[in-house]
């Protein structure tokens, strides 16, 4: 998978040189000028499963979250999701679902505890944000958020440590954070 600063995510299967799915436009509406046009730095990629299928989210800095679930796609299964189209051999992905988030996001990763599939937002003024993933269906995504924490320094990368803790690298120190305290 790839992602890029003007919006748009590739996802490549197994050693394929060319994209097997693409979607654009992943950003806010915004007018100026009177000209329509997509804001979507897409800042962070992440992978992982909800209810035991493959999910992908996005995160644009200027504050939206995109959910895919690329298998529904690529096996043609799903009609209960966006239309698909098809450029010559790429398959167009749409979002099953977007949500807002904070601005400014630079780290982004999905941790599971307890059943529950959180999604742990960095952010560049050094705001640590934890949302609970839910859904009552794949078009059908909410988040919560459990907890919001400013860190002292900028935030590095961050990682699971255990089911329970994660850990967050900021310049000369560890933080660890315990999901059983949220």
């Amino acid at each position: 998978m790839l992602a890029s600063i003007k919006g748009y995510l590739y996802v490549y299967k197994h050693e394929s040189e060319l994209p097997v799915a693409i979607s654009s436009n992943l950003g806010i509406p915004h007018s100026a000028h009177k000209c329509q046009f997509i804001i979507g730095t897409l800042t962070c990629l992440v992978a992982g499963n909800l209810y035991a299928m493959p999910l992908i989210v996005t995160v644009s800095a200027e504050g939206l979250c995109h959910f895919f679930f690329p298998s529904l796609y690529m096996t043609g299964t799903s009609p209960s999701l966006s239309p698909i189209s098809t450029e010559s051999d790429k398959t167009m992905l749409f979002p099953a679902s977007s949500l807002p988030v904070p601005v400014n996001v630079c780290h982004a990763f999905l941790h599971r505890y307890k059943e529950t599939l959180y999604l742990v937002l960095g952010r560049t003024d050094r705001f640590l944000h934890i949302y609970s993933v839910t859904s009552e269906s794949l078009t059908n995504i909410s988040m919560t958020e459990v907890c919001r924490y400013q860190c002292q320094l900028q935030l590095g990368e961050m990682a699971s440590l255990s089911e329970e803790s994660i850990v967050i690298s900021q310049p000369g120190i560890i933080s660890e954070f315990t999901l059983s305290l949220i």
